[in-house]
């Protein structure tokens, strides 16, 4: 019984997350398969890596936007999306951009998405990644 207990409680962090009160709002896990056909089909759509630089340097996913999860920590991440335009978050493993991803429904986003498994799970599934700088797309400097 304790060991089901256990295994409900940190599997928690799979499910869909809604704000209390908020149930218009979305926040959903996404396997690296419904990742990458959610950025191939929906438009408007911010592709947000939240990972360090360094960790960035191995490589993104395409047309992604480098906002590290350090920058939401301290408040300065959330002024550089639109909160009209659906959101996908990435990290190395998921952790980290799943709780962006509750922050972001906390402050009133409405559709926001966490790619589970981070990029560990997007390169263990074969999607490809960005290596070259001169790909990288232009950040407004505002």
């Amino acid at each position: 019984m304790t060991i089901a207990v256990f295994l409900l409680l940190s599997t928690a962090c799979a499910h869909q997350y809604t704000k209390p009160g908020d149930e218009g709002a979305v926040f959903r896990p996404l396997v690296p398969q419904e990742a990458a056909e959610i950025i191939r089909e929906r438009q408007g759509l911010q592709i947000v890596d939240t990972r360090t630089g360094w960790e960035r340097n191995s490589g993104w996913i395409a047309n992604s936007v480098h906002i590290s999860y350090f920058s939401f920590l301290f408040g300065g991440g959330y002024d550089r999306l639109d909160r009209q335009r659906p959101v996908l978050l990435i990290c190395a493993h998921g952790t980290r951009s799943y709780r962006v991803g509750r922050a972001l429904i906390n402050r009133g986003w409405k559709e926001v998405y966490d790619l589970e498994g981070g990029m560990k799970a997007w390169l263990r599934e074969g999607y490809p990644i960005v290596t070259e700088q001169e790909d990288l797309p232009v950040e407004d400097p505002a």
